[in-house]
C-alpha cells in the first residue's frame, strides 16, 4: 500500500468496549506484536485504533475518521462481523482497502470489489480471498503473519499463509 511517507498507516476499527472487547483486545495485541517485528526489520507501521464499541453506527464514524482525518493506507476491522457490512458501500466509494475478520468474501465482495478482503472463517474460502488480494496487489512482496497458536484454527491458517507466500515468492 502506498504511504504518505515511509510509514504505512494502518487504521484499526476495534470493539475495545462492548461485546467484542475481549476478542478485539487479543487481536490488537497480535497487531502490536507484528508492528514490533516489522519495526525490527526496518519497516515502519503506525497503528491508529478507533473504538467501535461493537456498534455499527460507531464503525461508520471510526472508518470516516481513519480515512478522512487520519488518512490511513488501509483499514482493518477486527470487530464482530455484524457491525461491519454497513462499511462496504463507503469502502467502494473511497477506494480504501478494508480487511475484516469473519465475513464471507464471496457474499460481501460484490459490495466493494477490489477493496474488501475477509480473513474468512473457513480455510477453503479464505484461500480464495487471499489469492484474490494478491492478484489485485502484485506489488506486495513481504507479509507479516500473526496466528493463534492452537493445533486447529491458527496452525491451519499459518500453513495456508506459508503456502501462499511460497507459491508467490513472497517473504
Amino acid at each position: 500500500f502506498p504511504s504518505h511517507d515511509s510509514t504505512v498507516r494502518v487504521g484499526v476499527i476495534s470493539g475495545l468496549t462492548g461485546r467484542a472487547a475481549k476478542w478485539s483486545g487479543l487481536q490488537n495485541l497480535g497487531m502490536r506484536l507484528a508492528q514490533e517485528e516489522l519495526r525490527d526489520q526496518g519497516i515502519s507501521v503506525k497503528l491508529i485504533v478507533e473504538d467501535s464499541q461493537t456498534q455499527a453506527p460507531k464503525v461508520l464514524g471510526a472508518f470516516k475518521k481513519l480515512t478522512e482525518i487520519d488518512r490511513v493506507d488501509v483499514v482493518i476491522a477486527n470487530d464482530f462481523s455484524f457491525v461491519v457490512p454497513p462499511l462496504l458501500p463507503i469502502v467502494e466509494r473511497q477506494k480504501k482497502p478494508l480487511i475484516v475478520l469473519g465475513l464471507s468474501q464471496e457474499r460481501h465482495c460484490r459490495m466493494a470489489p477490489g477493496y474488501f478482503f475477509s480473513l474468512e472463517s473457513q480455510i477453503p474460502r479464505a484461500r480464495a480471498a487471499y489469492d484474490r488480494f494478491f492478484e489485485l496487489n502484485p506489488g506486495v512482496k513481504k507479509i507479516g503473519i500473526v496466528a493463534f497458536d492452537d493445533p486447529e484454527w491458527g496452525q491451519n491458517y499459518l500453513q495456508m499463509w506459508r503456502a501462499i507466500a511460497s507459491e508467490r515468492g513472497i517473504s
